[in-house]
């Protein structure tokens, strides 16, 4: 059940420095209606919608349905042997066709995701997408987010760009509030 948030939870939330590592967009955009804002007190993924993880195909790694394997390591420049490890088989039974080993078809899979989801962020833009990936980032312990998934913290990275999409949300409703 939603309730309103109070001023004080809402610049609580919105003054956070997830909105800070989320700092390369100069526009922000705003819904019409916000979603619920968090609380101080509350988990961030208790008031995502059952599908708020799940992004649209902005960089078109689908096909007919069916996901570009080979587009999605190259965008993020994995390597077969980074794809082995990461998904737990060999490196030479890692391929990118109809045979590919399903653990690493599941790992490309969440990796295109949160692809998509950063290039919600940077409008579509493929080229600062893939510059995000390889960059150190500070709000990551100056680690790469490719890095990241190569160390399989692939959940790490999926809530850390969860909870920057919801900062800057609980920011452009501040912003809007006030103006």
């Amino acid at each position: 059940m939603s309730r309103m948030r109070s001023q004080d939870e809402l610049d609580l939330h919105a003054g956070s420095n997830v909105v800070n590592s989320w700092s390369i967009r100069g526009k922000v955009r705003v819904q019409q209606e916000s979603p619920p804002m968090p609380t101080a007190q509350s988990s961030n993924a208790a008031f995502r919608p059952i599908t708020g993880h799940i992004a649209p195909d902005i960089l078109g790694f689908y096909r007919d349905g069916q996901p570009d394997y080979k587009r999605v390591a190259d965008v993020v420049k994995l390597t077969k042997e980074d794809l082995g490890k990461i998904s737990k088989v060999s490196k030479s039974s890692v391929r990118f066709d109809d045979a590919i080993p399903a653990a690493t078809a599941i790992r490309l899979r969440e990796i295109a995701n949160i692809a998509n989801l950063v290039a919600e962020f940077f409008d579509g833009d493929i080229h600062k997408v893939a510059l995000w990936f390889e960059l150190p980032n500070p709000h990551l312990g100056n680690v790469s987010p490719r890095t990241m998934i190569r160390g399989d913290r692939y959940k790490r990275l999926l809530n850390f760009v969860l909870e920057s999409r919801e900062a800057e949300l609980a920011a452009a409703y501040q912003q809007r509030k006030r103006g």
